[in-house]
């Protein structure tokens, strides 16, 4: 179907596999999901190794210092990254490579010189810093992790204008892989010869300057014209569309980092690591949404430019319920088999078990409303996503602060579960208002029941093999493997029984097509 063809569309009927943004979509979120799956494995052991390398204490700070410096990061990075993503795939269809090269340049000069201000300042106050989350034994690792800072913002902004020439290759291979497996080596490292927060941040900083040094790369191999031709800098422009999305971007980001900074004010350093650990292994369930998310954008603005709604509605719709189907299994296990999960890092943790059911609940929900956030943004929305997330912080940090005394560790949890929750339901309540889009539908049920199922027989089955998650890890993890890979089986045969939608097979060939494409070239 061509671009002016809307009077043969039927909304109702899935897009055409062989649509150019199906293509698009298919292969990025192809290859965005593959390199969140290594991503979120190679986290996963990074937590492990280091939950049963270093002190709860060390542990607990660790988590702190990394979701400090990741809150910094976007404040280095100003929103330039999602600028360049949005105005250089404009400026390449037009020919403009002068307002390209300005357009990277610029930015990648403000990022360079905010974030290395950001690192320099907490290097200078970092006691001050320490003593405001009534930990002094933080100011270490907090200087020896901010220097993440630079050199993250800066490979995210090169791999924001790699995505722009419409390829996701960059922001997998740079952030999702390389950085990720350096980060896990230099940790392990550093856990077993140190066994200290700050000997970690210091693996954690050097393993983005090579991410940095695989962007640099990247960038020179998709834009080999850049030498060629004199910039066109146009900081203005680039600094007024920035601010507004790097207040939301930071308002996005402080829903799933702010959590633990305030919890790192509230509780002592084991716990905050407990609760981080929960919040963590709960984040596995978004693993599908997050390489949707990574891809969607261009589609997105590009779909509603163009006037095609209809198409954009359909698109999302199908791809929320595969990334609903992917992730189901995994928060039924978590919810099911709690105390083996949060066992498998040590017995310490356990206490955590219910924190880990009650966020999986909230990352449930989040799933399911699809890429309502990355639509409000696309489209022109930036102040209707600021003003939730803004909301949806405030409200986190309220509810936090009022839960956590009380309940501990289990009401940060039930705090960040709620305000998820609302923040969600309210974007999807908007992008239904303002544009008619709605990426939730009815067969989405199909998955959730055999998910709900997953859970009863998961849970059925802990209690009848007499698991707490205080055994030794040996004799735990060939249980909660072999009752993980069971539970799969299960629910992949539930969802056969049910059948899926006929766009969701159609995206399923689309992405497996693409996905062949890729391992045999």
């Amino acid at each position: 179907m061509s671009d002016n063809d809307l009077s043969a569309y039927n909304p109702e009927a899935p897009p055409p596999a062989t649509s150019t943004d199906v293509q698009i979509l298919a292969r990025g979120a192809g290859l965005g999901l593959v390199g969140g799956i290594v991503r979120q494995a190679l986290a996963a052991l990074v937590m492990f190794a280091l939950a049963r390398l270093l002190t709860g204490d060390q542990f607990g700070l660790v988590q702190l210092g990394i979701s400090c410096t990741v809150l910094l990061a976007v404040v280095g990075k100003a929103g330039v990254d999602l600028v360049v993503t949005r105005l250089a795939s404009i400026y390449l269809i037009n020919g403009e490579h002068e307002k390209v090269k300005g357009l990277i340049y610029g930015s990648l000069l403000w990022t360079a010189g905010l974030s290395t201000a950001l690192a320099i300042a907490v290097t200078v106050w970092g006691p001050t810093l320490a003593d405001f989350f009534n930990k002094d034994e933080f100011a270490a690792p907090l200087v020896a992790f901010v220097w993440w800072v630079p050199l993250a913002g800066l490979t995210i902004v090169i791999t924001a204008a790699v995505l722009a020439r419409g390829s996701a290759r960059a922001r997998v291979v740079a952030r999702d892989l390389t950085v990720p497996a350096v980060f896990l080596v230099l940790a392990i490292v550093a856990g077993a010869w140190h066994k200290s927060a700050a000997a970690v941040g210091v693996a954690y900083s050097v393993s983005a300057l090579v991410g940095l040094g695989l962007g640099v790369y990247y960038l020179r191999r998709f834009y080999p014209q850049l030498g060629a031709v004199k910039a066109h800098y146009q900081n203005g422009l680039l600094l007024a569309a920035a601010w507004p999305l790097m207040l939301t971007d930071l308002a996005g980001t402080s829903l799933g980092q702010a959590d633990v900074v305030t919890v790192g004010r509230m509780l002592a350093a084991h716990e905050v690591g407990i609760y981080a650990a929960a919040a963590r292994l709960a984040a596995m369930g978004t693993l599908a949404l997050l390489a949707l998310n990574q891809i969607t954008g261009p589609v997105i603005s590009r779909l509603h430019h163009q006037g095609r709604v209809p198409e954009l509605n359909t698109l999302l719709k199908s791809f929320t319920r595969l990334c609903l189907a992917f992730s189901v299994p995994v928060l039924a296990l978590l919810i099911g088999m709690p105390g083996p999960m949060m066992g498998l890092l040590g017995h310490r943790f356990v206490e955590g078990q219910e924190a880990l059911q009650i966020v999986c609940l909230g990352v449930l929900l989040n799933v399911a409303t699809g890429s309502v956030g990355v639509v409000l943004m696309m489209t022109g929305r930036q102040w209707l996503a600021f003003a939730t997330n803004v909301g949806s912080v405030g409200l986190l940090v309220g509810m936090i602060w009022w839960l956590t005394p009380i309940y501990g560790v289990t009401g940060a949890a039930m705090g960040l579960s709620l305000s998820t929750a609302i923040a969600n339901l309210v974007r999807l309540a908007l992008v239904r208002g303002v544009l008619g889009v709605n990426p939730m539908s009815l067969p989405m049920a199909k998955s959730l029941a055999a998910g709900a199922v997953l859970v009863v027989l998961s849970d059925w089955a802990v209690r009848a093999l007499g698991l707490t998650g205080h055994e030794g890890f040996w004799f735990l993890f060939p249980w909660v493997l072999l009752l993980s890979v069971l539970g799969g089986l299960l629910y992949l045969g539930l969802l056969l029984l049910m059948r899926l939608e006929s766009s969701d097979r159609a995206a399923i060939k689309t992405l497996a097509d693409r996905l062949r494409q890729k391992s045999s070239g």
